[in-house]
């Protein structure tokens, strides 16, 4: 049996949250949750999830009450906004960009995070959205972020 095959077959085996995070390509699977240190290495080098911090850093300083939201429901997430993120996922957006999604620190939720492209690796957030997972699955990643292998990953 090939290499690539049994990989597969383990990756199917072995369930969604343990799929193969790295291919021969060496860039980071999309549309996978994985929790290996390889795809959080990859993940972190991305433009999209470097671009999250500036952006939410932006949010955080233009504080104005009258001011437009930068995004849908801004106000109701503003208490994430300083917070360390970790991304998990990143997938192409049918309506153009990325989505990432993200776990907040000392946050029980899992978020998509929509980021569309303004220039080049400059990017806004178009909406930010609670991750629809099973409870099961949503206490299994918040477990697996918090090991220590992962915390120099958090920004």
């Amino acid at each position: 049996m090939k290499k690539s095959a049994r990989l597969t077959l383990v990756a199917l085996l072995a369930g969604p949250l343990s799929l193969p995070a790295y291919g021969k390509s060496r860039q980071c699977r999309l549309n996978y949750f994985a929790f290996d240190t390889a795809h959080q290495s990859c993940l972190v080098r991305t433009s999209e999830v470097r671009s999250i911090r500036k952006i939410l850093q932006k949010i955080s300083e233009a504080k104005c009450s009258k001011c437009r939201e930068a995004f849908p429901d801004e106000k109701k997430y503003s208490g994430l906004i300083e917070r360390p993120y970790l991304a998990l996922r990143i997938e192409r957006n049918d309506f153009g960009g990325n989505t990432v999604s993200v776990i907040f620190k000392d946050d029980p939720r899992i978020f998509r995070l929509w980021l569309y492209p303004i220039e080049l690796e400059e990017y806004q957030i178009r909406a930010m959205l609670p991750e629809q997972l099973s409870e099961q699955a949503t206490m299994q990643m918040l477990k697996y972020a918090k090991e220590q292998k992962y915390a120099k990953y958090w920004l």
